[in-house]
């Protein structure tokens, strides 16, 4: 019996020369490229800075028209989507517990005040619940944002580098978090980070190159391979 983790579920397709063609998008960022997202699994898209990893979960995401450059193709699998971006983005006129339950307002739903708790308690901010977003510190506030994404229960999680103002203990207990919180959900994380990647992918994709493009990561081989994949010079593609 097929797993379900094996049933390729979204598929994405680049082509470069059309891009070029239409000339709304920098040329050198992506080369013609090719990623599957498979169902309830947690894929790992590891790059160095630059490299396209934001304009990926854009794409993803729907954040913007690609002009033919870029297909999408079967994520209608995904009734609903989560995206977390670098910026925490906290309304400031809101109180932490509303900026989390921010969809469900805008969408007229009630809010779950229970889920919300126990999310603020699980990051470390149901103290401060009540507390505007400019009295806490960066990290408090990505770990809000954090809590924001996961309070969606989306189908599919995109976040863009969700720990990166986080201390290495607080890291850790917000990956472990992440993990056991999209265990049943398709998570798509984007990171620089070869520990991070190792730690929380199912699978890894390396992006790189200039133009960029994506290649998957053996994670029957070890993490000092990886590191060594990534530490290896820019390579820049013709064509």
């Amino acid at each position: 019996m097929q797993n379900s983790r094996d049933i390729p579920k979204a598929h994405l397709e680049m082509w470069p020369s059309a891009r070029r063609t239409e000339r709304r998008f920098p040329a050198t960022v992506f080369g013609e490229t090719t990623l599957t997202v498979h169902h309830s699994e947690s894929l790992v898209v590891l790059g160095k800075s630059g490299s396209g990893k934001s304009t990926l979960l854009g794409i993803l995401g729907g954040l913007f028209d690609t002009h033919g450059w870029a297909r999408w193709t079967g994520s209608d699998a995904y009734e609903s989507v989560a995206l977390m971006a670098q910026n925490a983005s906290l309304l400031p006129w809101f109180s932490v517990a509303d900026n989390v339950t921010i969809g469900s307002r805008l969408r007229g739903e009630i809010i779950d005040t229970i889920r919300c708790d126990d999310l603020l308690r699980k990051v470390g901010l149901f103290d401060v619940r009540d507390a505007l977003p400019e009295t806490l510190s960066g990290g408090m506030q990505q770990r809000a944002a954090l809590a924001r994404s996961l309070y969606e229960d989306a189908d599919l999680l995109l976040l863009d580098e969700p720990y990166s103002s986080l201390d290495a203990i607080t890291r850790r207990q917000m990956q472990a978090l992440t993990r056991q919180a999209t265990s049943q959900r398709t998570l798509v994380l984007v990171t620089h980070d070869p520990d991070e990647a190792w730690l929380m992918g199912d699978r890894i994709i390396v992006l790189e190159g200039s133009p960029a493009r994506f290649t998957e990561f053996d994670k029957s081989e070890s993490l000092e391979l990886l590191w060594q994949r990534v530490l290896q010079p820019v390579a820049t593609c013709t064509g």
